[in-house]
Order: structure tokens, then sequence, then C-alpha cells
């Protein structure tokens, strides 16, 4: 996944309003001030759980990577993946 797309996900999800029935996160990063600013975060609505989790899987793993740490990028992305698959199934809350 290309940043750019990484990216239009997240504004996506910063953009919305929240509803009684939106599922949500804070995110947050701890970058170095010289890539991101160091310690910006955001909440991110979504129309669904499904949808939240969804965006966990596909988006999350990739915002603060570098090409040159693909390798941990990969690890981080199946991790989440495999969390989110347990949640799924209601295996954790």
């Amino acid at each position: 996944m290309n940043r750019c797309d990484v990216m239009k996900g997240f504004k996506s999800a910063n953009g919305r309003k929240p509803e009684p029935s939106s599922w949500g996160f804070f995110q947050y990063n701890g970058l170095p001030p010289a890539m991101c600013g160091s310690g910006m975060g955001s909440f991110l609505w979504f129309k669904s759980r499904g949808e939240m989790l969804d965006f966990a899987v596909r988006f999350q793993p990739n915002v603060y990577g570098r090409p040159d740490e693909q390798k941990e990028m990969d690890e981080i992305a199946q991790s989440v993946a495999t969390i989110v698959e347990k949640l799924r199934k209601r295996i954790i809350a």
C-alpha cells in the first residue's frame, strides 16, 4: 500500500463526525519531531465495528513505516491481523 492511500484512509476516518452509533479509537504517534512533529494524535470514527476493524488491518500498521522498515511493518501488520481476527470471533473483547 502506498503512502498516499494510507493518508487518504486516515483523512477520511478523521474527518467524520461521531454519532451515537459510531465506533472509533484514538490513535497517537510517537515519532521524532523531524518525521511528524512528535506526539500527534487524533480520533478516528467509523460507521460500524466491522469498518473500524477493517481500517485497523488495512491502514493502521502502514502509517508510520519507512520503506527501509518494510519487514518490520509486515510483521506488525500480521500481528494486527491476528488480533483483529480474534476480536471478530469474540475470542478477545
